[in-house]
């Protein structure tokens, strides 16, 4: 069974993340957000709306490569091996 992508508009992809639009089009435009650009250069994004929350996630539990890029969230939480427990 093939899974079914769902594509987005960037206002949607706004309300469902929460983030600005004007944040969205500077992800897409640094590489951080993947997005199809519909329409040529004066289209539209379009977001593979799992791919898009996915993403989020991974950032909000540190789980991209470059520390540069984690996000606020993810500086919350610390992972057993990041700490060293003293009794």
């Amino acid at each position: 069974m093939t899974k079914k992508v769902r594509f987005i508009g960037i206002q949607e992809a706004s309300a469902l993340t929460g983030l600005s639009e004007t944040t969205l089009r500077k992800g897409v435009e640094s590489g951080r957000f993947l997005a199809i650009k519909s329409g040529g250069k004066a289209g539209k994004y379009l977001f593979d709306e799992a791919m898009l929350l996915k993403v989020l996630q991974d950032e909000a539990l540190g789980r991209v490569k470059d520390d540069e890029r984690r996000s606020y969230l993810a500086s919350l939480f610390k992972d057993d091996d990041d700490e060293e427990i003293n009794p």
